[in-house]
């Protein structure tokens, strides 16, 4: 019963939850932007080397 009542409380929270992703002039990139991409021929199989943190040079 209670797993019940947390399952039904926690879809009522989730209505609220709503979110949007702003697109402005700012997101798309200008002359002498750099783009940076890594490709990875060897991943990992544990799951936390997965995730990166972002930004620039990684080792």
């Amino acid at each position: 019963m209670r797993q019940l009542f947390n399952t039904l409380l926690f879809l009522a929270i989730a209505q609220f939850c709503l979110a949007q992703i702003s697109v402005t002039a700012t997101t798309f990139p200008t002359a002498n932007d750099t783009l940076r991409y890594a490709v990875d021929d060897r991943p990992a199989l544990d799951v936390q080397s997965l995730f990166t943190p972002p930004g620039g040079p990684q080792t």
